[in-house]
């Protein structure tokens, strides 16, 4: 019933309380409540957590057996300095152990990042780059680092959980995570269409039997 042209409130209430109503209501919220979550999730990155990157690559090369060779190295030579300078013995002794230690400790961390790049893209394999190719699809990251962030920390504890990796931190952030999709996704999946395409082109253009379906 309507008075003087205005709608009857019961039917406005019916009409907000409508399911259709409902999920255009609760949307917002639901997508509010999902960037939320991702950005907590975010915020647990290697790049916030590691002042520095190179003390998370020394973290992360502690949990490879390499590294804990190398760790083990590094604090002999350590103690071996340390010891050099307590003795006071002459300087030109602390500055050869110092050159020395300056020296190899640069070449084993060379080493021990091309490592662990080789480690990371063994790790990467098939299966995790498939799931990395859906979360790029389901998150649809645009160019800021912010959106790739929060497929870099769904990435890192789906191969944590899985067993993939030995640490939560495979990628240091949405930077990071970018550059291994292109080179290792991305790349290889667009020179496959590129070459299937011109393998067809080439057919058809043969007279090949594909021809004849040339429109």
């Amino acid at each position: 019933m309507q008075l003087n042209g205005e709608q009857e409130p019961n039917n406005t209430l019916r009409g907000i309380e409508s399911p259709g109503n409902k999920t255009k209501m609760s949307k917002p919220s639901e997508e509010q409540s999902f960037l939320y979550n991702d950005s907590v999730r975010a915020s647990v990155l290697p790049r916030d957590r590691f002042s520095f990157w190179i003390t998370y690559l020394f973290y992360e090369c502690i949990h490879l057996l390499e590294g804990k060779i190398s760790a083990v190295f590094f604090i002999l030579l350590i103690l071996l300095i340390f010891t050099f300078v307590c003795l006071r013995i002459f300087t030109i002794v602390y500055v050869g152990c110092f050159l020395l230690f300056f020296l190899l400790g640069s070449f084993l961390s060379l080493l021990e990042h091309n490592s662990k790049l080789r480690t990371k893209t063994k790790k990467l394999n098939s299966q995790n780059q498939i799931k990395l190719l859906l979360d790029v699809i389901e998150c649809k990251p645009n160019a800021s680092s912010s959106s790739w962030d929060i497929i870099a920390c769904h990435m890192n504890e789906y191969l944590y959980s899985e067993g993939a990796h030995n640490t939560p931190y495979f990628f240091y952030d949405g930077s990071e995570t970018y550059w291994w999709f292109r080179k290792y996704v991305f790349e290889p999946l667009d020179k496959q269409c590129r070459n299937k395409n011109t393998r067809q082109r080439r057919l058809i253009d043969d007279g090949s039997e594909l021809g004849k379906y040339k429109w």
